[in-house]
């Protein structure tokens, strides 16, 4: 395996030197380290007796994500909010605009990958037949990040009218062309929850604004010539039955749950996910995916440490908020809600996907100060 493979997790590590430079945590942020610090720790032996390094990477994939959220509630930089944003926007775009061109014109780097990796689930090497998957390696983590912007997007109410329907249409319109229906769920399920938490203010409002815009996208989009296939999928969750991806996970359920309850104390890290090609020769093992993010973390922590895992990471956040944004404790909830439900389909919450949905799921508070300030006048 080249070494490349771990360079975001080694760049991931300057937000701990950060964490630490900062000022130190106070102990109301940190209940329940000492549960993940424990559960982690112990999956890292048991992962690291059963499969070997594998267990040290795919360690890293669930903790450098992890410590958005401390970076966050630790960072005093008032400008960081608006510089994040402004990023997001911008890196949306880049490969919203990308995504299309690969779509269009199958560039020979794109297709040299496609054939070079093998993966079966990305579509054919030709114009108008790739399931875009834009700068990033595949099109899952393409359509999760794209899904984060599109849903920061529509719920920045400092955006202008015409800014926000541009970006929209322009990202929005690339999710469809990755055709990750995990991303689409998403998006929908975080802005149906923020309508639900809001709607003593304006949350019918708010859904017939994202209801209307998102439908406009999606007319506009399917009817263009190149967006037969993208029709189809949209149609599959009218007929759920007859899905043949849907189908594949519900028998993954039946031949995993079983091994899930025999083993309650989890086959450790490394024992799923592309960790596995560390210790097999570069060759996926047999839990390589699992697309599934509930039974992912079964089979990784077994069945208590499964309740203790989500136990925990909701603790954090809630603690988190009390401690820094006690006013708007709920902020989180939206993305938190919309992340667990997209679970179904694949473990969004490590990786770059988790990366994104943790610094999502942070960032307001950055933001408190700037809220307050224009609440306030």
């Amino acid at each position: 395996m080249s070494l490349i493979i771990i360079t975001p997790l080694l760049c991931s590590l300057f937000i701990a030197l950060s964490i630490k430079k900062e000022k130190k945590l106070d102990k109301r942020m940190t209940k329940t380290l000492p549960a993940i610090f424990i559960l982690f720790g112990l999956m890292s032996v048991i992962g690291f007796m059963k499969n070997g390094m594998s267990a040290l990477y795919d360690l890293g994939n669930y903790v450098m994500p992890m410590l958005a959220l401390y970076y966050m509630a630790t960072s005093e930089d008032k400008k960081l909010y608006a510089l994040l944003t402004k990023t997001f926007y911008a890196l949306g775009v880049i490969v919203a605009v990308y995504g299309w061109i690969q779509y269009v014109w199958a560039p020979p780097w794109d297709t040299f990958w496609m054939i070079g990796s093998e993966m079966r689930s990305i579509g054919l090497p030709e114009p108008f037949e790739i399931r875009v998957f834009s700068l990033l390696n595949s099109p899952g983590p393409c359509g999760m990040f794209l899904a984060v912007v599109l849903a920061m997007c529509l719920m920045d109410r400092q955006l202008s009218k015409p800014v926000q329907l541009l970006l929209t249409a322009v990202i929005g319109s690339t999710l469809l062309l990755t055709s990750v229906r995990t991303a689409w769920i998403f998006v929908v399920a975080v802005l149906l929850f923020v309508a639900i938490s809001n709607y003593k203010k304006d949350g019918f409002k708010q859904i017939l604004k994202y209801a209307v815009t998102i439908t406009a996208v999606i007319l506009i989009s399917i009817n263009l010539p190149a967006f037969s296939h993208i029709t189809d999928r949209l149609a599959s969750f009218s007929d759920i039955e007859n899905d043949h991806s849907f189908n594949e996970r519900m028998e993954l359920l039946d031949a995993f749950v079983p091994l899930v309850l025999l083993n309650p104390v989890g086959s450790g890290f490394g024992s799923n996910g592309l960790g596995t090609k560390i210790n097999n020769g570069g060759e996926i093992g047999s839990l390589s995916i699992v697309d599934n993010g509930f039974l992912s973390i079964g089979i990784t922590f077994g069945l208590f440490g499964f309740i203790v895992y989500f136990w925990a990471i909701s603790g954090t956040l809630r603690d988190l908020y009390r401690y820094k944004l006690p006013h708007a404790a709920g902020e989180y909830k939206p993305v938190f809600y919309a992340a667990i439900i997209s679970m179904a389909f694949g473990n969004g919450l490590i990786g770059l996907s988790g990366f994104c949905l943790w610094l999502m799921m942070a960032m307001p508070l950055l933001g408190s100060e700037v809220r307050n300030s224009s609440e306030g006048s």
